[in-house]
């Protein structure tokens, strides 16, 4: 009986350890999920372009990605083409973790998105949404996470106002004729993101 007695007491705390270790765990993965949705906004937000290194694309998603920009297959946004959503705040709702994979609900403040992949006719239209609910997947392959076919890139209407008034400002004075349907296509951008307002 007390041997027995012994066995059941190894059993329990090594039971409890390991459960303590999986709950530790979970705690870890939650907190590490956070902190990387956290830095993925924040810098997609304040206007990094390149996605190297914090995101996965499905292999449907990667053959439309590849077939719309063969050389970067979708992993720098290009503002002036790729679909963009303009906001002006955000807030993380939620990560929800679920062993390795985990869900995480961001509320935007949508000012406007971005229409058409072609230089020249891309149009920005106001999307006045205070309430703008975008949901990011994770994954974490064992060493960190990544988002898996994230949504358009969600850039603040600062971040963008600053990159178009430094291309502008990088055009020389005397436009050579290619340059001013370039050159008038950013200031038509400039002017619509200075002018919007979403009350």
């Amino acid at each position: 009986m007390k041997r027995l007695f012994l066995s059941v007491s190894t059993f329990l705390i090594f039971f409890l350890s390991l459960s303590a270790s999986t709950n530790a765990n979970s705690v870890n993965l939650k907190r590490s999920a956070r902190l990387f949705i956290e830095k993925y906004c924040y810098s997609e937000f304040t206007g990094i372009q390149e996605r190297f290194g914090i995101v996965k694309y499905s292999p449907k998603r990667k053959e439309i990605e590849e077939d719309i920009d063969p050389d970067f297959g979708g992993m720098v946004i290009d503002w002036e083409i790729d679909p963009i959503y303009v906001v002006s705040s955000y807030k993380i709702l939620d990560v929800k973790v679920s062993e390795n994979s985990a869900v995480a609900t961001v509320r935007y403040k949508c000012l406007a998105k971005s229409e058409g992949t072609d230089y020249y006719y891309r149009i920005y239209k106001s999307k006045c949404d205070s309430n703008f609910i975008v949901q990011f997947n994770l994954t974490f392959d064992g060493n960190r996470w990544w988002a898996i076919d994230p949504p358009p890139a969600l850039i603040s209407k600062k971040s963008l106002i600053i990159y178009y008034e430094g291309d502008l400002s990088s055009y020389p004075q005397q436009l050579l004729p290619h340059q001013e349907r370039g050159y008038n296509k950013m200031l038509e951008g400039l002017d619509f993101l200075r002018r919007l307002n979403c009350k």
